[in-house]
């Protein structure tokens, strides 16, 4: 149940492991490309990182907190 002040996080499957801010997300994606850049066995996919590119895929992120309904007209 999602609730008042609950933080809710949306991104696109660029980001393979969401974390709670982008930066944190950002880093993850960092680690992973450092790690495991022809993406085969931490997060296998059926492609790797391109030399000179940033990600392997394009990337978007959301992240809003949930507050009262706007009841003004």
């Amino acid at each position: 149940m999602i609730a008042l002040g609950d933080d809710i996080v949306l991104a696109s499957d660029g980001y393979p492991f969401l974390e709670p801010t982008l930066d944190q997300s950002e880093r993850a994606l960092a680690e992973l490309k450092a790690s495991d850049p022809h993406l085969i066995s931490r997060f296998p996919t059926t492609k790797g990182f391109e030399p000179g590119l940033d990600s392997f895929d394009d990337r978007a992120y959301l992240r809003f907190t949930v507050g009262p309904p706007n009841t003004q007209a």
